[in-house]
């Protein structure tokens, strides 16, 4: 084993999230880019202090964290984070960071792809779901499932790749 030493080409990766199938798959993408994944333990992510003194030991640039946790930590995020990534719950009201860039991320809740991403600039109501992380990610369908344009209403497609709907459910 070879251990990791800081340098400005390594990617020092802390993300929070339930170990369910969709965070084995986040864990194995973070493996694969070369990035160092920090496990962190849930008496430490509860009490803001430790949280904090992790991130900064550790040099973490990038952590996810749900919207409601960032409105309460927000001012509290060491310098050494650059990029905070939010998701699996509505962004309301977020403050800007003036240290971090701050992105919402769509996740497709049935596959946890990301199909649609927007930096979040302070303003206040509902984020934008942002721009979609593909050409083909996302498609505004209304009835009949047929395309409609940007100022009507409709459900929201996520093209996923690597699926064709539900098993056995030729409809969806």
């Amino acid at each position: 084993v070879t251990e990791l030493k800081p340098s400005k080409d390594v990617l020092y990766t802390s993300k929070i999230f339930p170990l369910d199938f969709i965070a084995i798959q986040n864990c194995l993408a973070i493996l694969q880019s070369g990035s160092r994944l920090q496990m962190i333990s849930e008496e430490t992510f509860k009490d803001t202090k430790k949280y904090i003194a992790f991130l900064e030991e550790h040099r973490s640039t990038d952590i996810y964290m749900l919207p409601s946790m960032y409105k309460i930590r927000y001012k509290q995020i060491p310098d050494c984070v650059k990029h905070i990534y939010l998701s699996a719950e509505t962004c309301v009201d977020l403050p800007a960071s003036e240290k971090q860039e701050v992105i919402n991320l769509y996740i497709s809740s049935e596959t946890g792809f990301c199909c649609a991403q927007f930096s979040c600039d302070g303003r206040q109501g509902n984020m934008p779901l942002g721009k979609p992380t593909s050409k083909k990610a996302l498609l505004l369908l209304g009835q009949d499932n047929i395309a409609v344009s940007e100022a009507e209403v409709g459900d929201i497609y996520a093209y996923l790749p690597y699926t064709r709907g539900y098993i056995n459910r030729p409809d969806e």
